[in-house]
């Protein structure tokens, strides 16, 4: 526990060294205590907030502000998190302590969003509810980062890229056996989502050791360049959101004559296909990232390619081009996601406090899921089925413009 604080002081530069036999085994747990941190706020803001706030009387626009309260909450709270564990790492607090304490106020919090008997108090427990969620994940991803040495970086990137993917399709799957026990909506993913935590919790730490080769990939020069590319960041993930928000509604316009059941089964079959595209894009940018790409400019192609499908989706007249379409936009998904977590692996892991830029980086991401309920709680959009295509439309040029920044940074 020592060690790992002392390696992480600064103090003094020792190169990276490979982890031991059976590492990739290991970040594999690692990565799936990220996607234990995952599992009950996805699944909550997808789908349990909406029962249950439905249950409360809320109207739909106050269900869509408290969506987008909460990852206002989370956006803020994953760098104040993140701070939170570097400075503790630095006084020789082991990260597995940091995971616990997160653990444990995430159980606390899931379960008294299921108790709530007033619309105030559910808001305000779902809004507390971030914090701790965010610390779990701020503290196993820089785990994960810290001790993926440089020769299985891509590996990593894979792993943790496929952790918001499983932790979504963990938490439906935890969903549907209990959709007809509503009470524990919230409780049971936080509880699968814990269990998922201890493979992580039993592992001692390995040393880390800065790296001093870290950042050496092209672009990056200049001070603006942190914040610039958090910008790219969150325009690539604005047009993914657009995607995800609107996907359903799409189906549910061009589904029309059709039972409530039939556009039901509809739905679920085409975000299952987009999961599994999404899996497939995962494995491969990491394959990419590891075979010895930059990860800046991996990012900006996929960027570049989430366009196509956005597009296609805005055109879009009838299902089976909405299932080929929704699984290319799933391959982006995952290809963009662990293209993100591969230049945080690249360029600042080994660094002096890694949670901290890990937590700006995924509040970043979360940028948009903040924008796109707000924009539909105030204009209603989602009810409009001829602003959809627009909609997808708008998502393509904010990737477009993710991808020109990116390579725009790429020359600097």
């Amino acid at each position: 526990m020592g060690d790992e604080g002392a390696h992480e002081s600064g103090t003094h530069l020792e190169p990276s060294r490979p982890l031991t036999n059976g590492s990739t085994p290991r970040l594999a747990l690692q990565a799936l205590a990220i996607a234990g941190g995952w599992v009950p706020l996805s699944i909550a803001a997808g789908q349990s907030v909406a029962v249950r706030s439905n249950e409360l009387g809320a109207p739909t626009s106050v269900y869509s502000l408290m969506v987008a309260s909460g990852w206002a909450v989370s956006m803020l709270s994953l760098p104040a998190m993140g701070r939170v564990a570097d400075w503790a790492v630095r006084r020789g607090v082991d990260r597995r302590v940091l995971i616990v304490i997160g653990g444990a106020g995430m159980l606390a919090s899931f379960a008294l969003l299921g108790l709530a008997a007033s619309l105030p108090l559910f808001a305000a427990v779902w809004l507390i509810a971030q914090v701790p969620t965010s610390l779990v994940v701020t503290s196993a991803s820089s785990r994960l980062a810290n001790e993926a040495p440089a020769h299985l970086r891509g590996r990593a990137s894979t792993l943790a890229g496929l952790g918001p993917v499983l932790a979504i399709t963990i938490g439906a799957f935890t969903t549907l056996v209990l959709s007809d026990v509503p009470s524990v909506l919230f409780f049971a993913p936080a509880v699968v989502g814990a269990v998922m935590l201890l493979p992580s919790l039993a592992m001692r730490p390995l040393p880390t050791h800065l790296d001093p080769n870290v950042g050496a990939e092209p672009g990056g020069r200049g001070r603006f360049f942190p914040w610039a590319l958090l910008f790219a960041i969150a325009l690539a993930f604005g047009g993914l959101a657009v995607g995800r928000v609107y996907l359903v509604p799409l189906i549910e316009s061009v589904s029309t004559g059709l039972s409530a059941a039939r556009v039901t089964a509809l739905s679920s079959t085409t975000l299952l296909v987009a999961t599994c595209g999404a899996i497939i894009g995962t494995f491969v940018a990491g394959r990419i990232l590891r075979s010895g790409s930059r990860s800046l400019s991996t990012f900006g192609w996929f960027s570049l390619a989430s366009a196509v499908p956005l597009i296609g989706l805005a055109l879009a007249s009838g299902i089976t081009q909405i299932y080929l379409l929704g699984a290319v936009f799933g391959f982006v998904i995952g290809a963009i996601n662990a293209s993100a977590y591969g230049i945080f692996l690249h360029r600042y892991s080994g660094r002096e406090g890694p949670a901290r830029i890990l937590g700006l980086i995924v509040a970043a991401e979360t940028v948009p899921y903040v924008i796109v309920p707000l924009a539909a709680a105030v204009s209603q959009a989602s009810a409009d089925a001829s602003l959809i295509p627009t909609l997808f439309g708008i998502g393509a040029l904010l990737a477009v413009g993710a991808s020109a920044m990116t390579f725009t940074l790429l020359r600097k």
